[in-house]
């Protein structure tokens, strides 16, 4: 019995990629999508760019889960644009540098590289330290913004000392056809609108006070609600169109998650790391993205990311 209900998951699922991949080569849809940090979504192309946990970048094919390609010369994807991929690459030899790198969408082959100077005591890394930050991000298809924070972290606490936190921020302004990053003014910036999970009220479903979030790139209405059925997945969602048609439903562990929807078929979200009992024994789930056809609900597959945020140790 279980190995005809995984037969027929396969079939269910190879069916699904051969109508998606029809689809999707029938022509062009959405603009590239940022989903959070370092975790870009290209639905022309069905792909999507994330860090690797071991470093690097990867290439993801959104059908099915398979690698298009890796590369080593560059860590946290920024920008796409037409065939071009800009990312943040290895910290620089001097601290106050910036590498961009250029990357070919097709291949992951480095275009070109480029070092920006950054102000003193800044560091462009990867990785949060201690008290420490380094991002990047894009602004618009002509701009990039940095931000870095310092902040001293000490376990005691001694009296009148004042609260230690360095912040700076710059901007690049880009052409990823002319392969040119170089610094611009913080004032030259496009105004930046926040990134809006909750749906806006003249947005909301006529869903009763069900919680509602809006994809990365406002397309699609996350509703979640609470069930309580499954001691480990205690929401469950309901993915809809803006004009409230409903795509699927599944059963989560959180009440909400930064997603997108591929051409109303495919969810694919953020997983956010936990532990859990399972069988007796404790397993630990690492942050990554998960893919879910919305009309069976089945998981199409899950691949880890890497998790940049600092996990210890701190001081005593």
């Amino acid at each position: 019995m279980h190995m005809m209900k995984d037969q027929l998951f396969c079939l269910r699922t190879f069916l699904s990629c051969i109508l998606l991949t029809g689809i999707y080569a029938a022509g062009a849809y959405a603009q590239p999508v940022e989903l959070r940090s370092g975790l870009l979504a290209d639905n022309t192309q069905a792909t999507l760019y994330s860090m690797h946990p071991e470093g690097g970048i990867e290439a993801i094919n959104a059908l099915d889960g398979s690698q298009r390609w890796h590369s080593a010369n560059a860590q946290r994807p920024v920008l796409l644009e037409q065939g071009r991929l800009l990312a943040q690459g290895d910290a620089a030899e001097r601290e106050n540098e910036l590498n961009m790198v250029l990357l070919d969408t097709a291949s992951g082959v480095a275009i070109a590289s480029r070092f920006i100077d950054l102000p003193e005591g800044v560091v462009a890394a990867v990785d949060d330290g201690l008290g420490a930050r380094f991002a990047v991000n894009s602004v618009s298809d002509e701009f990039v913004s940095w931000q870095s924070e310092q902040r001293l972290v000490q376990g005691a606490f001694l009296e009148n000392e004042q609260p230690s936190l360095t912040q700076q921020s710059g901007a690049l302004r880009v052409d990823l056809q002319a392969g040119i990053v170089a610094t611009a003014g913080l004032n030259e910036l496009p105004p930046v609108q926040p990134r809006i999970i909750n749906v806006l009220p003249a947005e909301r479903l006529a869903l009763g006070n069900s919680r509602q979030f809006v994809s990365a790139d406002r397309n699609h209405i996350l509703v979640s609600e609470r069930t309580n059925t499954d001691p480990l997945n205690v929401y469950q969602w309901g993915v809809h169109t803006t004009d409230g048609t409903i795509l699927g439903s599944l059963p989560a562990r959180t009440s909400r998650s930064d997603f997108v929807v591929l051409d109303d078929a495919i969810m694919v979200y953020v997983a956010e790391p936990f532990v859990a009992r399972e069988g007796g024994v404790l397993v630990s789930h690492p942050l990554r993205m998960i893919a879910v056809e919305l009309t069976s609900g089945d998981k199409l597959w899950e691949r880890p990311l890497r998790d940049t945020r600092y996990n210890g140790p701190f001081p005593p």
